[in-house]
């Protein structure tokens, strides 16, 4: 699975601030090179960085040796992670939703970076184009807030697209849902409305 490694220090900084990790435990998934690493490591209480490829891995593990960084060399999703309070990660784009799922069971706030076709998806309005089952997917766990666009040329190697920070405040004990599957499996009919004034979304259920 390819990644693409953000290079650019000042994306990585916002990335990084926009996680609110000081005095916190941060998840780093997908930790490559370690760019965003030496960030988190600066900035929270502990750092648990999940890479799956062994080399990077290692260099993780010997860059960092004398920090508070935990390294788990696995495939995410299927790893065993200590307990963290916030996650702050460019994962590999093909991981997006099992990242997005995975968050929002434990409902941790995040800073990610996605493409950002998928990040306008999360945001979307009822009645856009992008609006969908992932839209009300997402909110039924977040409120999802676009900080900004990055572009590819902020990454190495450079992908053809471009990307977001998105930032993901954990929404869901604001919904009495008792059936989570059966409202996924009707999205249309049960649109997430923006409330305007507050500048946050509410779940008005509808039925089948």
């Amino acid at each position: 699975m390819q990644q693409h490694f953000l290079q650019s220090t000042p994306v990585v900084e916002a990335l990084v601030e926009a996680g609110e990790v000081e005095n916190q435990k941060a998840l780093e998934i997908g930790a490559g090179t370690g760019n965003i690493t030496e960030v988190l490591v600066e900035n929270a209480d502990s750092v648990v960085a999940v890479e799956a490829d062994t080399d990077l891995a290692s260099g993780l593990q010997r860059r960092f040796s004398d920090r508070n960084l935990e390294v788990t060399c696995s495939a995410f999703p299927d790893v065993d992670l200590p307990e963290f309070d916030r996650c702050v990660s460019n994962p590999p784009f093909a991981l997006t939703r099992e990242v997005l799922e995975f968050l929002g069971e434990r409902q941790v706030m995040s800073a990610l970076v996605l493409q950002e076709e998928m990040a306008d998806r999360l945001v979307a309005d009822p009645g856009q184009n992008r609006y969908g089952h992932l839209t009300i997917r997402t909110l039924l766990d977040f409120v999802p807030v676009k900080l900004r666009t990055v572009p590819s040329s902020a990454f190495e190697p450079e992908p053809g697209v471009d990307a977001a920070v998105i930032k993901l405040y954990p929404n869901r004990e604001r919904f009495d849902i008792q059936d989570r599957d059966a409202l996924l499996g009707c999205p249309r009919r049960s649109s997430p409305t923006t409330g305007r004034r507050s500048g946050t979304r509410s779940l008005m259920p509808g039925t089948c």
